[in-house]
């Protein structure tokens, strides 16, 4: 390699791993290569090159991040915006219902029935006035034998949270437990600090809820 393509790879490998883009490995000769991802190079395309080695070689680039549905449970999936919005994968997983809880993700061109939840990924806004609306409406589209994605930007805390309150509502869960569903589903999830708060709240609207019903149902008709 000249010097000038041994510049430019350490160059642009120094940059990427300040963004966390690029991979470093000591190969089994104990020589460092390096593989710069796509941000610096088009075409979806690495470069790739060895210290001590005159050639280098362009490869494709591992697709690392492929779109899905995470299904929570048989009627209700979890996901990122990116991939709630791909026609295949809502056709592919018989959806009917899009929760997007975001003030402003797309939703997915094809005809389907649509929610949206107007709120930031901000501890501050109030996601609880929306629990029960979302919860009822995937229990409503499951009656009907549909399927609800719920989803944010990244899948993570908002689309999260909507998910944990509908379990708790309509499959009768702990907050603990539901939690562990929807994180056995997509690990990343984590709903921020404000929102587990409202989730605690909610947990305790819905004892006291059932146990006004009970109640109700022991008093003398």
């Amino acid at each position: 390699m000249s010097n000038l393509g041994f510049t430019e790879l350490f160059l642009n490998l120094h940059w990427l791993l300040k963004e966390r883009k690029a991979i470093i490995d000591i190969n089994g000769r104990g020589h460092l290569a390096a593989c710069v991802f796509t941000a610096r190079f088009p075409n979806r395309m690495d470069y790739c090159g060895d210290a001590d080695t005159s050639a280098s070689r362009i490869i494709p680039a591992p697709n690392l991040q492929m779109p899905e549905l995470s299904t929570v449970t048989d009627c209700l999936l979890i996901s990122n915006a990116r991939s709630a919005c791909n026609n295949e994968l809502i056709q592919k997983e018989a959806v009917t219902l899009c929760i997007n809880v975001s003030k402003q993700q797309p939703f997915p061109s094809m005809r389907v029935s649509t929610l949206r939840v107007p709120v930031y990924d901000d501890p501050q806004e109030d996601l609880y006035k929306y629990f029960d609306r979302c919860a009822d409406a995937i229990a409503s589209e499951a009656e009907r034998g549909g399927r609800t994605v719920v989803y944010c930007k990244n899948g993570r805390s908002r689309s999260a949270t909507v998910c944990v309150a509908y379990l708790m509502k309509h499959q009768g869960l702990t907050l603990t437990d539901a939690f562990q569903v929807v994180k056995s589903a997509r690990s990343v999830v984590e709903p921020n600090p404000g929102f587990w708060t409202q989730l605690e709240r909610y947990e305790q609207e819905l004892k006291i809820r059932m146990s006004a019903r009970h109640r109700s149902n022991l008093a003398p008709v």
